[in-house]
């Protein structure tokens, strides 16, 4: 059981190729090895870091509901922008759906679905290092 939200493939795959490079791949901070995804207004924002390095990039959605804050292990992430972009190829439907559950998180496409554990841990606060708007 989870909630459900629906992504055009290549804009999910277009958002998570975005941001994975900022990723901390050496582990030593678990929180930090993968993929935060918040929702946040009327849009998804990804965000990696490294802690030296931070990309975000957001993507457009309305969800009936929001599942607040989840980080994506950087493995899943991958594999499922790898899901993502190989439906770009395949003719048909090219909508997948994100379920997010209490631990676990998964991508159901036409032709497979991909579960994942969430990563333990609380990601940290970006919102305090992006640059707001000057003040007029």
């Amino acid at each position: 059981e989870g909630h459900r939200l629906t992504f055009k493939a290549a804009d999910l795959a277009r958002t998570l190729g975005r941001v994975i490079h900022a990723a901390d791949v050496e582990g030593a901070r678990p929180q930090m090895n993968g993929i935060n995804i918040r929702w946040v207004g009327g849009s998804l924002r990804a965000a990696a870091t490294d802690g030296r390095r931070m990309a975000c990039d957001e993507n457009a959605c309305n969800p009936e509901w929001s599942p607040g804050n989840i980080t994506i292990p950087l493995r899943a992430a991958v594999e499922i922008r790898n899901v993502c972009d190989g439906m770009r190829t395949e003719s048909g439907d090219d909508t997948v759906s994100i379920i997010v559950g209490d631990r676990a998180v998964f991508l159901v496409s036409p032709s497979s679905t991909l579960g994942a554990r969430l990563a333990d841990g609380d990601f940290p606060p970006i919102d305090k290092v992006i640059p707001r708007a000057p003040k007029k």
